[in-house]
């Protein structure tokens, strides 16, 4: 009975679409962290020496984050703000999908050596 009343609300699609739109994003960006090197782990100094690519990396974040914030944007791309839960979900999601990535590379670097 609880369930039921819970899929009966009305479904906000701008909250959906932006939820979607920030967790492929910041999972987009967590593996192109991890894609610098097939073996090698993404949690490395390595990542500080290269400053064009740190500034891409802020590029794509500002990309990720200004459209669910400014409302000229939010219009045009039909998205919505989000919560701090919300948010930290997203977050929690790209951090899960580096963790997975950094896994396989481990056994990656096991089996090769």
């Amino acid at each position: 009975v609880y369930l039921e009343g819970a899929y009966e609300r009305p479904l906000n699609t701008a909250l959906a679409a932006t939820m979607g739109f920030v967790a492929f994003g910041l999972m987009s960006i967590a593996i192109g962290v991890s894609a610098r090197n097939e073996t090698a782990s993404a949690f490395n100094r390595n990542i500080i020496h290269d400053r064009n690519q740190l500034l891409l990396y802020g590029i794509a974040l500002l990309f990720v984050f200004l459209p669910t914030e400014l409302a000229f944007l939010q219009s045009f791309l039909g998205t919505t703000s989000l919560t701090g839960e919300q948010w930290l979900l997203a977050i929690a999601a790209a951090i899960l999908l580096l963790l997975v990535d950094e896994v396989i590379k481990f056994f990656l670097r096991r089996s090769r050596s």
